[in-house]
């Protein structure tokens, strides 16, 4: 349930991308790898099953998908991964979400997309370390919001 107490409703936001072109030309699909994110996710947190049904899996996967995209952006010098985890914790925050749990799911999309995983490990670090408010000053690098 949200922080109101409904359901949480589907994803209604613009659509990740589906592949990413990393440094090098390497292409990766992002849609398969962050449903996987979320299985793993779900099976590791298995009260938001309760809390969330159905839709916190699908948003599980949306919001992965996402930060898979701007992990090979940030890979490639084109986006700032920590400026937008930092803009996610604080959605997930204003949901009610236990935003804690971001590091965990970072840390589980950096097992399942080896290729993203210096990029995505140093983002989990920095939210264990101080927190998403600290994001931007720890991992900053380039100007660009979502």
């Amino acid at each position: 349930m949200s922080r109101s107490g409904l359901p949480p409703r589907a994803p209604s936001g613009g659509a990740p991308p589906e592949v990413a072109e990393l440094p090098g030309g390497e292409r990766v699909a992002l849609a398969g790898p962050a449903q996987e994110i979320a299985r793993r996710h779900r099976a590791e947190f298995v009260d938001e099953e309760e809390r969330y049904g159905d839709r916190g899996l699908e948003w599980c996967a949306y919001d992965n998908q996402w930060i898979l995209a701007w992990a090979a952006a940030d890979a490639a010098g084109f986006e700032n991964l920590g400026r937008q985890i930092e803009w996610l914790a604080r959605i997930l925050d204003a949901r009610g979400y236990p935003v804690e749990r971001l590091a965990r799911d970072i840390e589980i999309a950096a097992d399942v997309v080896p290729l993203l995983r210096a990029v995505l490990e140093s983002a989990r670090d920095a939210v264990r370390a101080g927190g998403p408010v600290e994001l931007s000053a720890s991992l900053s690098h380039s100007e660009g919001d979502r």
